[in-house]
């Protein structure tokens, strides 16, 4: 399994703030899925108009077309639908305590690196059905999996906890533990050392 350095996420308390917050984080590309998580938030406002939404990430293409269509759907969508596009940080770490709930919205993932990270920061996770979510999210008790491209079913499911707050602390308990056991460096070191140990015979 992919590691990655847990020691960049030290366990914080949540940063006290008004209203809902969500976040997601990648480029923007197609691929992540974020005009769906865009029509997410239309579904949501209807509902919950409190509810704030931010998208973290560059669009790396060379005519930034992206987030122009990206920039045309939010103002498409319900009025009282709160969609920001934040840019690139380079401090993830000190953001996502910031908020009550990040999503992932990709259509492909080889691995959710902004998944672990955000259930490292003791962040409920929702994520799209990606092989990669799959591999983190490996139990319901871990976060939540919805199916690619439904934009209802995510609504839902960012509803559902918005109004429950156990839930989410569950959630949050729950998936940092997990990332440290299963998806740190040195359970990566120590594991390819052990296969290296298995496969090369020891010396005679």
């Amino acid at each position: 399994r992919y590691g990655i350095n847990v020691d960049r996420f030290p366990e914080t308390s949540r940063i006290p703030h008004r209203g809902f917050r969500v976040v997601s984080i990648g480029n923007l590309d197609p691929v992540k899925g974020f005009d769906i998580l865009i029509r997410a938030a239309a579904i949501v406002a209807a509902q919950r108009p409190d509810v704030e939404f931010e998208i973290i990430g560059e669009d790396r293409s060379r005519s930034r077309r992206n987030e122009r269509e990206l920039r045309r759907l939010i103002s498409e969508m319900e009025p009282s639908t709160k969609v920001v596009l934040s840019g690139w940080s380079d401090k993830i770490p000190e953001k996502l305590p910031n908020f009550d709930v990040f999503v992932s919205t990709s259509r492909t993932e080889s691995f959710g690196a902004a998944i672990a990270e955000a259930m490292l920061c003791g962040v409920p996770v929702i994520a799209t059905e990606t092989e990669g979510a799959k591999e983190i999210i490996s139990d319901p008790s871990l976060g939540r999996l919805v199916p690619v491209d439904s934009p209802r079913s995510l609504a839902a499911e960012i509803i559902e906890l918005i109004d429950n707050e156990q839930t989410r602390a569950q959630l949050a308990l729950n998936g940092r533990a997990h990332i440290l056991a299963n998806f740190s460096f040195d359970r990566m070191v120590d594991e390819t050392e052990r296969l290296y140990r298995r496969i090369v015979p020891p010396d005679r």
